[in-house]
């Protein structure tokens, strides 16, 4: 299994001033391009990640927030950014259901905002 954690970082929804929806194209691009960038070093510094997963994988994205929940949609919306650099860092061969056959949504309660960040888990299933 792989865990990859950003503590501290949420990604934006479709909502909001600071929303997907609301996003300058070139802003996006970058945010996309830093994901990408974290997720390569960390996903380096683990075993067993040089070459991209073809699938099928489940992909367990948490959302620890502090303040308010974001609505379900809107959350599975927020992962767009993160498959797509997680496709850009080379750890998955695709963001389809063919590699990801099952992507698992969660958001969980946390007592203060510096407790808050995005944990993805990515786990090759058997056929």
């Amino acid at each position: 299994m792989l865990i990859i954690k950003f503590p501290g970082y949420l990604a934006p929804g479709l909502n909001g001033k600071d929303g997907l929806l609301r996003m300058h194209w070139s802003r996006r691009r970058a945010l996309a391009r830093d994901l990408s960038i974290w997720i390569r070093c960390i996903s380096a510094s683990l075993s067993g990640c040089s070459t991209p997963l073809t699938g099928p994988v489940l992909v367990r994205y948490t959302r620890r927030y502090a303040k308010q929940p974001m609505d379900w949609d809107n959350l599975g919306a927020s992962f767009k950014l993160i498959g797509d650099a997680l496709v850009r860092a080379g750890v998955l061969a695709d963001d389809s259901p063919k590699v990801i056959g099952r992507l698992e949504l969660a958001q969980v309660k946390v007592a203060s905002i510096k407790k808050q960040g995005t944990t993805i888990e990515i786990e090759e299933q058997t056929e």
